[in-house]
């Protein structure tokens, strides 16, 4: 059906009726070329929208242009705790789920809290965060596959631990901001599934801040669209705000080509504005939240304060969110971020970031979430080195092109990247807020090219840190090469290929080559447990240094088959009667 053989069923010059009209002929709509005043239009199953391109040109009249959403039905509760990673759920009553309901598994253990003992109140591998009074909630979807006995067999096993019958086990939360929940529930999804909206642009106006919106969806696909704007939209409220994909609770979907183009005049608009948390989200421009498998390929942002980002939600009014898991941003471009091009939050489990390209932005990638999987990037900036403002401070790291941050992005690779520029160019730095402290690690970063940059690895530990003491992080630093950035002497700070600060403990560092830099490897202090080996010194001033060590606690560090030259000094430090091999 061609939607202009509908205008009229339009009101006045919308013409979302004309579109609600041919959907109810043909579950597939093809717009010609033209331009197209529509408020906001809900997408049913099976449903396309197709333009022919960039002539067909949406102009959206409400805060939303296009709705996906399905819905949630009643919570039950489970009957029996649940196996850990099993697909047997025991529910209280035969409550009328049939083999291929698409059902939310949501707990009582919030993934963000590590109050408690361990082993009883939570469990060190399986913590997803800490910040800001968050209640995500261990959950997942699945779909039935067999209902007998009060026994519901699912398709997937559990993915994640700790899915009890009651809330005896969880420790009381922090005062303040943080819902519980009293038992694991299950809840039958009635999902927006097999929705496409394709080829066709929206030109942005003031009063549209979501353009697309999709909650309980799966199996939709939104590809080769084209935004462009030149004006600031705004919340109801006033809130400066702008996000072009939101996705919530979506399921096997996926963003595909969808570029987003924001006007010289709009950039300068968000750049201008103060660098401080409240101006920290507010121009996400594409974003999933409580997903699985779901994400963007391919697609382009030449702005934003985020341009693409992964989290999780914590709702209060809902009763709390669940993690994002399986997520992807992969080939995308992001440009002139205030903060970072791609973001992974706390509350995220097993996303890939891969083969993306980031400039000229205040961060590259960023990762708070388990598991991260960040490989052959490209990410560079010209933003100068002496940047310092929100998240970009110089005392903890400046500008990072690769971060993993806030304590809990344990278990992530930092693979085959290319880093240029950045102040730091790849990191691992604790949060601001005091539970935001890597107490683990287990952290890989392999095989990437990093140059430009002050430090080519740091580790930025926060003040509470002093209270923790050395903790074996289990950081390896294996296959780089790390060249300095070409700045004056007399004018730059002093450059390091890795920088490693008072109380760091268990850092792998092998098989490296580090260019240029004043020191190669720099420890700062008071540390342990620290390898350096088979690595690779040229033109640095010194190879290793060990700062001067003011406590009487013995500094384990094994130093073996470096080469090093042209280096002034292969090590210092190392005379100190507080260092010793092991």
């Amino acid at each position: 059906m061609r939607l202009t053989d509908y205008a009229t069923h339009k009101n006045g010059e919308d013409w979302a009726p004309a579109i609600q009209r041919a959907f109810e002929d043909s579950p597939v709509v093809h717009v010609p070329a033209g331009r197209y005043p529509c408020s906001q239009v809900k997408l049913a199953s099976g449903t396309t929208l197709q333009g022919t391109g960039a002539g067909t040109v949406f102009i959206p009249r409400s805060t939303r242009l296009f709705n996906i959403s399905g819905t949630t039905g009643e919570e039950h509760r489970i009957g029996a705790d649940i196996v850990d990673f099993s697909d047997k759920i025991h529910v209280e009553d035969n409550i009328g789920f049939v083999p291929g309901d698409d059902i939310l598994i949501r707990g009582q253990r919030n993934s963000m809290l590590r109050e408690g003992a361990p082993g009883v109140h939570y469990a060190i591998d399986w913590v997803l965060g800490r910040t800001r009074r968050t209640s995500c909630f261990f959950g997942e979807m699945d779909v039935v596959e067999a209902l007998e006995n009060k026994v519901l067999t699912t398709r997937n096993k559990r993915l994640f631990p700790d899915y009890f019958k009651d809330n005896s086990r969880e420790p009381a939360p922090p005062s303040g901001g943080y819902v519980s929940r009293e038992a694991t529930t299950v809840s039958r999804l009635t999902m927006a599934t097999n929705i496409v909206l394709r080829n066709f642009a929206i030109e942005g106006t003031a009063t549209c801040y979501m353009p697309v919106r999709m909650s309980y969806c799966k199996d939709c696909l939104v590809e080769n669209i084209a935004f462009t704007t030149d004006v600031e939209s705004h919340e109801k409220d006033g809130t400066p705000e702008l996000s072009l994909v939101y996705g919530i609770y979506a399921k096997n979907t996926t963003v595909r080509k969808f570029t987003a183009r924001l006007s010289p005049g709009l950039l300068a608009v968000l750049d201008a504005k103060g660098k401080t948390y409240e101006n920290f989200s507010n121009y996400n421009l594409f974003k999933m939240i409580s997903s699985t498998a779901s994400g963007f390929e391919q697609c382009e942002a030449n702005g934003g304060t985020h341009a693409f980002n992964i989290t999780r939600s914590g709702s209060l009014t809902s009763g709390g969110g669940i993690p994002s898991v399986h997520c992807f941003i992969r080939n995308c471009i992001a440009s002139n971020c205030v903060w970072s091009g791609m973001t992974v939050q706390q509350g995220c489990y097993n996303t890939e970031v891969s083969g993306n390209t980031v400039t000229s932005s205040g961060q590259g990638i960023i990762t708070g979430g388990r598991n991260t999987r960040i490989e052959s990037n490209r990410v560079s900036t010209e933003k100068p080195l002496s940047t310092d403002y929100y998240y970009t401070h110089i005392s903890r790291g400046g500008t990072f092109g690769i971060g993993m941050i806030e304590g809990y992005a344990c278990g992530s690779i930092v693979r085959g990247n290319t880093v240029e520029g950045f102040y730091s160019g790849i990191a691992v730095a604790d949060g601001y807020e005091e539970k935001n402290c890597f107490e683990e690690g287990d952290l890989r970063v392999e095989n990437n090219t990093v140059s430009g940059c002050v430090r080519g690895f740091t580790l930025y530990k926060n003040p509470h840190c002093a209270s923790l003491g050395r903790k074996d992080l289990k950081i390896r630093i294996v296959n780089n090469r790390f060249t300095a950035a070409a700045t004056k002497p007399e004018a730059s700070p002093l450059t390091c290929g890795i920088y490693l600060p008072e109380e760091a403990a268990g850092v792998d560092i092998g098989s490296n080559t580090f260019r240029n830099f004043h020191r190669g490897v720099s420890i700062g202090g008071t540390v342990d447990f620290i390898t350096i080996s088979s690595n690779h010194f040229v033109d640095c001033g010194t190879g290793v240094t060990i700062e001067a060590l003011l406590r009487k606690d013995a500094v384990h560090v094994n130093e073996t088959n470096n080469t090093f030259t042209r280096t002034a000094k292969p090590r210092q430090g190392f005379e100190q009667a507080q260092v010793s091999e092991y």
